[in-house]
């Protein structure tokens, strides 16, 4: 059976029609939209597609001794295929791993839970938190040390702050940073916040003590989610439990709303406790790692549509 995908290069693809597919799939994420995967991969994305637009799967290529391989853009934690419906996934994703295997030298990505299972995927945890209870509610399933740590942020006066200022933001990103890599793609992040404070859906959040800044959070709003994409403590932030106190404030201002608080993580342990403290629950995605098999027997007519 044939099914028409196409690999489409970034300026071949219907931004209309691709944005309308991520809008419509079953397991719709930010990262997919074009706006975002031209932010953070700076244009180079491309894409296969299934007939009109039907099923859809982003794909990041780069180039190394001139060998072409699959990799993830940063802060891009789910992307895979992205369908209506997901009666076809296991057939998709068939396509998907075969045209992968045959076409580049490695794969090193994250997909999302509706992915065909199979022996190159390697399981991962997201939390996610649903708020469509009122506030007080939801405050029941934190734990004791959750309340316990929100109680000594109150007690050492942190306050929060929204702003858009994303100069200070990045400049105590990259301060409280050991691993550089908000530095490396620090161009990428401040555009991403740009638009989308011009699109309305960002929350740049500060919490502040005696001291000055403690902590900082940058969360992205869509219809159906909240997004806890960035954040950072020094080291009174750490004590006071800013962070802590930011999260409560998200839930409390969002409580009701029918969305959900996606953590967007994590498998570190100490970060995992901290969700699972606010009641969060274990959303699974995976990371698909395959390694080239020219030999792999397919009908690359079945990928291309030719």
């Amino acid at each position: 059976m044939k099914f028409g995908f196409k690999h489409l290069k970034r300026h071949e693809i219907d931004v209309v029609k691709w944005n309308e597919a991520i809008k419509n799939a079953v397991n719709t994420r930010i990262y997919a939209y074009s706006w975002y995967l031209d932010v953070m991969t700076d244009r180079q994305w491309s894409a296969l597609i299934y007939k009109d637009y039907d099923c859809v799967f982003p794909l990041l290529v780069k180039t190394r001794f001139y060998l072409k391989y699959v990799t993830h853009p940063y802060l891009c934690q789910q992307l895979g295929i992205f369908s209506k419906t997901s009666d076809q996934q296991d057939i998709y994703s068939t396509h998907v791993l075969n045209y992968l295997r045959v076409n580049y030298f490695k794969t090193d990505c994250s997909v999302n839970s509706n992915f065909m299972k199979n022996e190159y995927l390697k399981a991962k945890t997201n939390h996610i938190l649903d708020l469509n209870k009122p506030y007080n509610e939801i405050k029941k399933s934190y734990n004791r040390n959750t309340k316990r740590n929100i109680g000594k942020a109150l007690a050492e006066m942190v306050v929060i702050e929204e702003t858009s200022d994303i100069n200070s933001f990045l400049h105590f990103m990259k301060k409280n940073d050991n691993t550089k890599i908000v530095d490396s793609i620090e161009k990428n992040i401040h555009m991403l916040m740009e638009t989308t404070f011009k699109l309305g859906r960002g929350l740049l959040i500060f919490a502040k003590d005696h001291s000055g800044l403690s902590a900082v959070a940058f969360f992205i709003i869509d219809e159906n989610r909240i997004y806890f994409l960035l954040c950072s403590s020094d080291k009174s932030g750490k004590e006071k439990k800013a962070m802590y106190f930011i999260i409560d404030s998200v839930i409390k201002r969002f409580a009701g709303n029918n969305k959900i608080l996606d953590f967007t993580g994590s498998n570190i342990t100490n970060i995992a406790r901290r969700n699972l403290g606010f009641g969060a629950m274990d959303e699974p995605y995976f990371s698909l790692r395959l390694r080239w098999n020219p030999f792999l027997k397919f009908d690359k007519k079945s990928i291309t549509g030719q």
